[in-house]
Formats: structure tokens, C-alpha cells, sequence
């Protein structure tokens, strides 16, 4: 295991998440030649996990890029997963999960496609993704939302999601972009802050919550 790695480790475990989302994380790639994911679920006492190719099906076959992976962690059990895709862009993958902390939510991470076409194609059919959740959700996403694109907003307008506080995330060097955020619905924001972790080159967002 790398010290990049290690360091991001150590890092964590001083706020001891219970849940943690990661985007574009290696699975067993000859370029990191070990899991990365299996490193953090035992680092971390997360033993809980559901992994999707973030590519999807589409280049399943294609090295390196089927090893590229989005991953949610949990200390709690995670029931009811899903793997969907959308229909546009090279970043496809959907994750939906299930965990009980004394009441059901439901949990879903995306990663957005770069191009305006793309990602408004795909917070579209996001937005009916959604809209088939009847339990509180916490939507974790790289947005990949610039100046002046307005597929955030357009999500949040026409759902019932909220965002209670927004952060820069990009570059990690330098943030002055905010492509990352946690969504709610059905839950309590008790604390929201982006992290000083210049490990990659985007920050993790932490959020402290509970159920309304």
C-alpha cells in the first residue's frame, strides 16, 4: 500500500466515518498493483461495501478503465443495492444502497458526466431516479457542475433534495470550484465541511447527520 494511501488513511480514521463514498478509486489495477477498497474497508472497520465499475458494462473489457471503481463503505449493513446506468456519457455507474440507523435511508452515489450534454442527459434521468425514492436519501455526487451550468439547480428545483451548505473541492491546491456535494432528503445536516486533505486532486466533503 502506497504512503499516499496510508496518510488518507490515517486521516480518516481521526473522524472515524461510519459511512464513507469514494469516486474514482482502483480495484486490483496493475498500475496500483493491490485493492485500494479492501485497504480502507479494513483500515476503517467498514465492513459493509458496494463497488461498480464507474464505466459500467460499456468498457468492461477495456484495461484499466474497468478497474476504476465507485465504492460506498459502511460500519452498517448495506441491503437493497442497486447498479444502474445511465444512458448517456462514458461516466455511467449508479449506486443505491439501503442502511438502517434506527430508521431505513437510502444512500446513492454518481459521478456526472464533464460535458454540459451529457450531464444534463444524465440529471435528467437522474431526477426519475429520485423520484422512485420514497425513504430519506443522502445523494453523494461529483456534480462536475461549472460556471454557469445550471443541472445542479435544475435538480434540486424539480426534486425535493437539499443542499444546506455548499464548499470549494477543486483543485485540491487551490479550491476554488465546487463539484462535490451531499444532497439530503428526509435528513438532518447537523454539520457540513470540506476537508483539508491534499491527497488527491479534488477535497472530501464530511457531513455529520441524522434522521428527521
Amino acid at each position: 500500500m502506497d504512503e499516499c494511501n496510508l496518510d488518507i488513511i490515517k486521516e480518516l480514521k481521526e473522524h472515524n466515518p461510519d459511512i464513507l463514498a469514494l469516486v474514482e478509486i482502483s480495484k486490483n489495477s496493475f498500475m496500483e498493483k493491490h485493492d485500494e477498497i479492501c485497504h480502507f474497508t479494513k483500515e476503517l472497520g467498514l465492513k459493509h461495501r458496494v463497488v461498480a465499475e464507474k464505466y459500467g458494462k460499456r468498457y468492461k473489457r477495456i484495461p484499466v478503465m474497468n478497474k476504476q471503481c465507485n465504492a460506498i463503505l459502511s460500519k452498517n449493513k448495506i441491503s437493497g443495492v442497486k447498479r444502474e446506468e445511465f444512458h448517456e456519457g462514458v461516466k455511467r455507474v449508479v449506486i443505491e444502497g439501503d442502511i438502517n440507523v434506527g430508521k431505513k435511508i437510502r444512500l446513492m452515489l454518481v459521478h456526472l458526466a464533464l460535458g454540459k450534454r451529457d450531464g444534463r442527459r444524465q440529471i435528467d434521468e437522474l431526477k426519475n431516479f429520485v423520484g422512485k425514492i420514497e425513504s430519506p436519501l443522502i445523494l453523494m455526487s461529483d456534480f462536475n457542475t461549472f460556471k454557469g451550468d445550471s443541472k445542479l439547480k435544475d435538480l434540486l428545483k424539480e426534486t425535493d433534495l437539499e443542499m444546506s451548505k455548499r464548499g470549494n473541492t477543486f483543485p485540491s491546491y487551490y479550491p476554488d470550484k465546487g463539484f462535490d456535494y451531499v444532497l439530503t432528503r428526509g435528513i438532518k445536516v447537523k454539520d457540513y465541511k470540506v476537508l483539508k486533505l491534499n491527497y488527491s486532486d479534488y477535497l472530501p466533503v464530511m457531513v455529520d447527520f441524522s434522521v428527521r
